[in-house]
């Protein structure tokens, strides 16, 4: 199984909080950088989840079968570094429970 993320607005880069809470995990995301949808093949994709309030449907081309999702996650963005922590840890409960519901199925 691949993750991939893409965004409708990247910066190309990842903040210093994000990198910093996902090292609280033992998670080293220091060399990654944000992508925009068209950096990813999201015809070749299972899965596909929108997080940013658009829906997966709309984001995705007509030629996209995957499963979409919806997911409503709050953007840390300008918060406190306790605010990336819950994004963090509501991201990590929400991608589990999936995980639990591909294998079961």
């Amino acid at each position: 199984m691949e993750a991939y993320s893409a965004g409708t607005n990247p910066t190309g880069l990842v903040s210093e909080k994000t990198i910093a809470a996902m090292k609280e995990k033992g998670i080293d995301i220091s060399g990654q950088h944000s992508k925009s949808l068209e950096e990813v093949s999201l015809e070749e994709m299972d899965i596909v989840v929108s997080m940013a309030g658009w829906s997966a449907e709309q984001l995705c081309p007509s030629s996209c079968h995957a499963q979409k999702l919806d997911w409503y996650v709050e953007d840390p963005i300008g918060r406190t570094m306790d605010r990336f922590r819950m994004t963090r840890d509501e991201l990590e409960e929400k991608v589990k429970r999936l995980l639990e519901s591909i294998w079961k199925g």
